[in-house]
Order: C-alpha cells, then sequence, then structure tokens
C-alpha cells in the first residue's frame, strides 16, 4: 500500500468507517492519523494505526446485495452520492436521488453529501424530507447525519433506516 501522506478512509469496524488524514508514516510501520473531534467540538483527535487497517480512498467497494448490507450505514462506500454544492445549477427535479432513508413519519430521499462540508459541519448531507403524516411540511435542506443516527421514532424507539433496495432515480420521478 502506498502510505502517502494525505485523506483515507479507516475502517474502525465493519461496515463503519471514518474519513482520515494520514499525518506522518512513523518508523516501525505504524501510521499516524487525524480525524475530527466532531460537531461543534474544535481540533482533531490523533493516533497511530496499523497501515493494514488503511483502506486507499480511490478504492470504492462494490454494492453489496441487499440481504448482506446494513440498514444502518447511512452513507455506504460504495454510494455515487455527489459533494455537497454540486448539483446548485441543477433543477430539484432533475436531481439524483441515490439514497433513502426511512422512519415512521419521514422519510429522507439525499441527493448530495459531504463528510466535512466547506464550512467545516461534519457529516452532512442535502435532499427532500417528506412529512408522511402532514406532506405540506415537506421540504429540501441540510441533514445532519450524525444527528439521524441518535433518533429514535415513537412511539416504538426505531431508529431510522436505509432502504436497502433503492435504486437512485431523478426526483422528479419520484411518486409520493
Amino acid at each position: 500500500m502506498n502510505l502517502q501522506i494525505g485523506k483515507r478512509k479507516l475502517m474502525n469496524q465493519p461496515n463503519l468507517v471514518t474519513v482520515i488524514r494520514i499525518e506522518a508514516v512513523l518508523d516501525g510501520g505504524q501510521v499516524q492519523v487525524s480525524w475530527p473531534k466532531g460537531r461543534n467540538k474544535p481540533g482533531r483527535w490523533v493516533t497511530t494505526v496499523d497501515p493494514m487497517h488503511l483502506l486507499d480512498i480511490t478504492q470504492k467497494p462494490r454494492r453489496p446485495r441487499p440481504q448482506d448490507d446494513n440498514a444502518y450505514d447511512y452513507i455506504p462506500l460504495w454510494s455515487d452520492i455527489p459533494a455537497l454544492y454540486s448539483n446548485e445549477t441543477t433543477p430539484l427535479a432533475e436531481q439524483v436521488v441515490y439514497i433513502k432513508l426511512f422512519a415512521p413519519s419521514f422519510t429522507w430521499y439525499l441527493t448530495e453529501f459531504s463528510e466535512v462540508a466547506p464550512d467545516g459541519y461534519p457529516w452532512l448531507a442535502f435532499g427532500y424530507v417528506r412529512n408522511e403524516a402532514e406532506p405540506d411540511f415537506s421540504e429540501w435542506g441540510y441533514v445532519p447525519i450524525d444527528e439521524l443516527r441518535d433518533l429514535h421514532c415513537p412511539p416504538f424507539g426505531l431508529p431510522i433506516e436505509r432502504d436497502l433496495y433503492w435504486e437512485s432515480a431523478p426526483f422528479g420521478k419520484l411518486r409520493f
């Protein structure tokens, strides 16, 4: 593996990936890495890891079969979702929905995502949020993915899930 200083993805658990930066290659083969501490937390965490745990950011995994996928991996590595603000000139009806997240009362149709937004906000997506109970209150907007992970919907406390069978489609072709 080519261990150059720069951005990489760290597989710290199965199906859980963190965007990191290689800061230095140390003697003995270890690698010093850092990653953002999180929203509203300045600075970066720094640690050393074995290079076998690094996945080159250019290596993109293939989409697994739905029965082998993880519904709680909201933005999977294999997704082709473009970066935030890359569709600003595209009409909303023509924007492609790459990821569908759902809960009993809401559905999120995501069209853009960045691990770190230009303003430093981590794990931010853009898309359409459909309020299933009151469709008139549905809207386009920014979605903090880390907040969705912590959300459990009443009355049963169900977490939000990703639709494992979703196929990308332009927003204008969706039927509600």
